[in-house]
C-alpha cells in the first residue's frame, strides 16, 4: 500500500525525532548518573548508591577554598562570556560580509583551537605567558579560555548572519535609518539566538 506524501512526511518527521531523541539520551544519561552520584553516600562512584545524602554538598558550601574556587572559576567564565561575543560579533559580520582577500584563510585560524588539542594550546599559552610573567594572573586565565571559547561563538553568529536576510537591513536604511541603527536595531534582535547560542556555549566551555 502506498502511502500518500503527507503519511511519509509524519514518519520522517517521526523517525527524526526518535533519532535524536535517542542521541540526546546516550549524550545526557551519564550526566544524570553524575547528579545522582553526588547524592550518594559512599565516597566512590557507586551506583546505586547505598544512601541518599546531602553532606558532600554541605561541605562544599561551607569550605572557603572550594567557595574560592568556584567563585573564581564564575568570575572567568562570566568575563570569558563577554569577550568572546565582544570579539566573535564583529568577526562573524567580518567573515560573513567581507570581501577582502584571505577570509577563508583567517575563518580557518579562528575555528584552530576546535581541532587542536587542548595540551598543545595550553603549554604554548603557558609558555607565552611564563614569559611575560602573567602565569596564575585572571588575565592570563581569562585570555586563555577566550582562545578556546572564541571559536564556538563565532560559529553561531555566523550561521545566525547567513540566515539573517539583509534585504530587510537595507530597507531599513532606504527607510531613513543609518547603516549603524539598521544593524543594532534590526540585524542584532533578529541574530539574537545566534548571539545568545555562543554566549552560552563560551560560558560553558569555560566553566568546564
Amino acid at each position: 500500500m502506498l502511502l500518500s506524501p503527507n503519511a511519509m512526511s509524519r514518519r520522517m518527521r517521526f523517525g527524526m525525532y526518535f533519532t535524536t531523541g535517542l542521541i540526546a539520551l546516550f549524550l545526557l544519561l551519564p550526566i544524570v548518573f553524575i547528579v545522582l552520584l553526588s547524592f550518594g553516600s559512599s565516597q566512590w562512584l557507586v551506583f546505586p548508591p547505598p544512601d541518599w545524602t546531602l553532606k558532600w554538598y554541605g561541605q562544599f558550601f561551607s569550605n572557603p577554598d572550594w567557595m574560592n574556587a568556584a567563585l573564581a572559576s564564575l568570575k572567568v567564565a562570566v568575563l570569558t562570556t563577554f569577550f568572546s561575543v565582544a570579539l566573535g560579533l564583529p568577526t562573524a559580520f567580518a567573515l560573513v560580509r567581507g570581501r577582502f582577500p584571505g577570509r577563508e584563510m583567517l575563518y580557518g585560524l579562528f575555528t584552530l583551537p576546535m581541532i587542536v588539542p587542548l595540551v598543545i594550546i595550553a603549554v604554548a599559552v603557558y609558555a607565552l605567558f611564563l614569559k611575560l610573567g602573567y602565569t596564575g594572573t585572571m588575565f592570563a586565565f581569562v585570555v586563555s579560555h577566550v582562545i578556546v571559547a572564541l571559536p564556538f561563538t563565532i560559529i553561531s553568529i555566523i550561521n545566525s548572519v547567513k540566515l539573517f536576510d539583509q534585504s530587510i537591513e537595507d530597507a531599513a536604511v532606504i527607510c531613513g535609518a543609518s547603516r549603524l541603527q539598521a544593524v543594532f536595531k534590526v540585524t542584532f534582535p533578529a541574530i539574537r539566538p545566534g548571539m545568545v547560542a555562543g554566549a552560552l556555549f563560551a560560558f560553558l566551555v569555560s566553566w568546564d
